[in-house]
């Protein structure tokens, strides 16, 4: 087996320790190289691996064969086809950073890439888009592990909590209905309409001298009691 080429080498080692082969055996760097020209000149190094290792069909890969194609192709490329180098590391590159879904620093592949005289100005491109893919990854964690706060319950469910323990259960109910109506909650709108009409019949009955005030208090229990643990289970 020829070994690679030692100038290009740490990049070629520092992309497989990152993962580069588990990409290169995907539709999906098929399709990058056709979409990139790169499709006849991957094609090519596929096939003098094959030659070389005689172990496989062209396109059925394992990571291992993908890592020596990519490894004969930098030898061509360093040598026989320096014009073409920049140009096939970049759109290689390019593809994998898009493909992958693992945190990774860009240092190194920085310093590899300033030892085979990549222009400055593609090390940057390349830079800039892991930068960019990192702030979406975290902006996508941030909707995902930690939600908006939700200013209704921020200024409202201490408020609430408090009208609770002083009774004051018409507030809380229509608080309570205007935040499900809102955010759509109707589980909850549910149970607070059933507990309204609760306390309508509790006050009316009160009123009409049909329950004692012993009987009336223990009703606003009950309904302080269910509004409470409603509010607690908001988030």
């Amino acid at each position: 087996m020829i070994d690679i080429n030692p100038k290009i080498k740490p990049l070629y080692r520092d992309l497989i320790d990152l993962g580069i082969g588990n990409y290169l055996t995907t539709i999906e760097f098929d399709r990058h190289c056709i979409r990139n020209n790169l499709q006849t000149l991957w094609q090519k190094a596929l096939g003098a691996w094959d030659s070389e290792n005689r172990s496989f069909a062209s396109w059925d890969t394992t990571i291992y064969d993908r890592e020596n194609t990519l490894r004969i192709l930098f030898n061509w490329i360093s040598k026989t086809h320096h014009s073409d180098i920049n140009t096939v590391v970049f759109i290689i590159i390019d593809g994998f950073i898009d493909w992958n879904n693992q945190r990774f620093s860009f240092d190194q592949i920085s310093e590899d890439l300033e030892l085979i005289n990549f222009p400055k100005e593609s090390i940057e491109k390349l830079r800039l888009k892991i930068e960019k893919l990192e702030e979406s990854k975290k902006y996508k964690n941030k909707i995902i592990n930690e939600p908006e706060k939700n200013e209704f319950l921020e200024t409202n469910k201490t408020e609430m909590i408090d009208n609770i323990s002083k009774a004051e259960i018409q507030s809380v109910i229509d608080e309570l209905i205007a935040y499900s109506k809102k955010n759509n909650l109707i589980e909850i709108m549910k149970e607070v309409v059933n507990l309204s009409s609760r306390w309508n019949r509790v006050k009316k009955s009160f009123n009409k001298g049909i329950i004692e005030d012993r009987d009336k208090n223990l009703e606003i229990n009950k309904i302080n009691n269910e509004l409470l643990e409603i509010v607690l289970s908001l988030k």
